[in-house]
């Protein structure tokens, strides 16, 4: 899970909250929001330091699950 800056983390994707991830790249840091109706698998389906591709994020659809 990422809290604050990228400054000492590696370049890569990283959970935010259920809402949102963070790209880290060279320090810097762009949030991204889920998109309305989606949210983040909980953090726990998540590995640390293993490959995690972008389409791992917001993949849940809260509609479809009975939200």
């Amino acid at each position: 899970m990422l809290s604050g800056t990228c400054e000492d983390q590696k370049d890569g994707l990283y959970y935010v909250d259920n809402r949102s991830f963070a790209y880290c790249s060279g320090g810097f840091k762009s949030l991204q929001a889920c998109a309305d109706g989606s949210e983040n698998p909980p953090f726990d389906d998540f590995d640390a330091g293993k490959y995690t591709h972008y389409y791992d994020f917001c993949s849940i659809n809260v509609q479809a699950v009975g939200y």
